[in-house]
């Protein structure tokens, strides 16, 4: 079972109105979703490139297969 962690960020308010924005013509996506998504799709591409970052193979997939799952490839 997976748990969840709170997340406080403070972000520029061109980047919320953009997130708000997609979010209003997308509405089968919200909020956690979309940061969920974002987040799993950077850190997979990332380590993909980065050789400093030192993840496993499952964690690599877990990334990946998040990032499929809320609909990125």
């Amino acid at each position: 079972m997976e748990t969840s962690v709170s997340l406080v960020a403070e972000i520029p308010d061109s980047l919320h109105k953009e997130l708000q924005e997609f979010l209003d013509t997308q509405t089968d996506w919200d909020f956690d979703q979309l940061l969920t998504a974002a987040i799993s799709l950077f850190l997979w591409q990332n380590s993909q490139k980065v050789q400093r970052i030192n993840l496993t193979q499952t964690g690599n997939s877990k990334f990946k297969l998040c990032a499929n799952r809320q609909g990125f490839s």
